[in-house]
């Protein structure tokens, strides 16, 4: 649609010349299509649910909402296990089962559940504190070889040590262990820390 900028009346967009005042027009020009703009970033919450979390952990994160939460990076582990650094949470994904995760005794000698799927405001903790890995004593054997299961068990635990020589303790406010992250490899524990200074939280090496 085109019209006469001096009286106004609709005209053809080929026409040169105002049919009512005689007016000259100017030529016609197509307008340039609008060029699309950058994809709109999806949020936070789809991003969390393409990462893996699981739902018990993003029900958890629905329920505590910070503005302008944005991912700062993924530390990627064994076993298809990740971490999620956010500049407000940490958040660890795990495909153990929520019942199968350990039973670790805090501080006060209760059984608490750790590791596995998690996730903690920053504010709300202390620090993550990095110690040597530590490798439970394994139960029963092979049957009939009791020679071949000392060797197994002798040998399990320098090896797991080997491949994942460290893990976390997540540390409230009140420096109880709350939490862990489990068979950590010294490339995975370089990440975490850098991805832990960009959300502001300690790390302690004890």
């Amino acid at each position: 649609m085109r019209f006469c900028n001096q009286c106004g009346v609709q005209v053809r967009l080929d026409a040169r010349f105002c049919s009512t005042c005689g007016h000259h027009l100017a030529p016609y020009v197509e307008p340039l299509p609008a060029l699309p703009g950058p994809p709109a970033a999806a949020p936070i919450t789809a991003q969390l649910r393409a990462l893996g979390v699981s739902k018990r952990v993003f029900f958890e994160i629905c329920q505590t909402p910070c503005a302008n939460e944005v991912i700062l990076g993924v530390a990627a582990r064994s076993f298809k296990e990740k971490l999620i650094f956010t500049n407000s949470r940490v958040i660890s994904v795990s495909p153990v089962p929520d019942y199968m995760r350990r039973f670790e005794r805090d501080l006060y000698g209760r059984m608490s559940r750790m590791g596995g799927n998690f996730q903690y405001l920053c504010h709300r903790l202390f620090a993550l504190k990095q110690t040597a890995t530590r490798v439970p004593e394994g139960q029963g054997g092979i049957i009939g070889h009791p020679a071949l299961t000392r060797v197994v068990k002798a040998a399990a635990p320098i090896a797991v040590r080997k491949i994942w020589p460290f893990e976390f303790e997540v540390l409230d406010l009140e420096y109880r262990v709350i939490d862990r992250i489990y068979r950590v490899s010294t490339k995975e524990a370089a990440q975490i820390a850098q991805l832990a200074a960009g959300a502001n939280l300690r790390i302690i090496v004890g």
